[in-house]
């Protein structure tokens, strides 16, 4: 199969093929061309389409890069056949007062009432101070002069270099819970207070990531260290599992990311 045919045969639908085939198509500028070519980011789907087009494919002069390592939206760089090196993407700083207490929703929803495609904006990783938020160069400018609020409060922005960003990996807490099942809609549900049809539902819509990919099926088996994110709502692994109670409920360690 020609890349286009691959394409069709990994899409379930019309927009993933269109988006299959803008992958394949600055694979082919950059193989013509010689010249480094990149995607805009990717979220989980389009991620693990990419992969398995690119493997399908035998390209192997690819890289996925989100910034940092935690990082679950990345970009996709076709590399030319000489060193080079790229700054396709900018780390910006959003401070807020202390008082203020603003949500990953806060800042992207308000991100995108500047009218910028979610596809510009790389993770968003909220902290104590506002959140870090790795975005494409090509707006960056444009965020440090229009971007001030975030949710109605005041930010303050500045660059700052990949390594100085705060991901909130050594920000978490452990707590031991019981669970009826080891299913992903029941283990979501729990972590992140959400009723069994809730999660399911999320699930269904894509909304729900197991290990950063997204996991269409609710009754999927979780195991000890898959990590599982609720888009909006946070970011958890599963550090343990420890038996089951007398009541036959499975006694599970979760690692949660943030505050709780």
């Amino acid at each position: 199969m020609n890349c286009k045919e691959i394409c069709r045969h990994l899409a379930q639908n019309d927009d993933e093929y269109i988006f299959l085939s803008g992958v394949c198509d600055r694979m082919t500028a950059c193989r013509e061309k010689n010249i480094l070519t990149a995607t805009k980011f990717l979220d989980a789907r389009q991620l693990a389409l990419s992969k398995q087009l690119l493997t399908n494919i035998g390209c192997n002069n690819h890289t996925f890069d989100g910034g940092v390592l935690e990082a679950e939206r990345a970009i996709c760089v076709f590399m030319p056949d000489y060193p080079v090196t790229h700054d396709l993407f900018r780390f910006i700083r959003a401070e807020k007062s202390k008082q203020d207490t603003l949500t990953h929703r806060d800042y992207l929803g308000s991100l995108m009432g500047l009218g910028i495609k979610r596809d510009c904006i790389g993770d968003i990783f909220v902290h104590e101070g506002g959140a870090d938020i790795v975005v494409l160069t090509e707006i960056a400018e444009f965020l440090m002069f229009e971007y001030k609020k975030a949710g109605r409060k005041q930010l303050s922005l500045n660059y700052i270099r990949g390594d100085k960003i705060i991901t909130g990996a050594n920000d978490f807490t452990i707590i031991t819970t019981t669970v009826p099942s080891m299913r992903l809609d029941a283990i979501a549900g729990t972590i992140f207070k959400l009723s069994r049809s809730d999660s399911a539902e999320l699930i269904k819509k894509g909304r729900i990531l197991l290990n950063s990919t997204e996991c269409l099926k609710p009754d999927k088996t979780i195991e000890k260290g898959d990590k599982i994110t609720v888009r909006g709502k946070g970011k958890a692994e599963i550090t343990a599992i420890a038996g089951k109670t007398k009541k036959d409920r499975i006694r599970v360690e979760i690692k949660i990311f943030g505050k709780i």
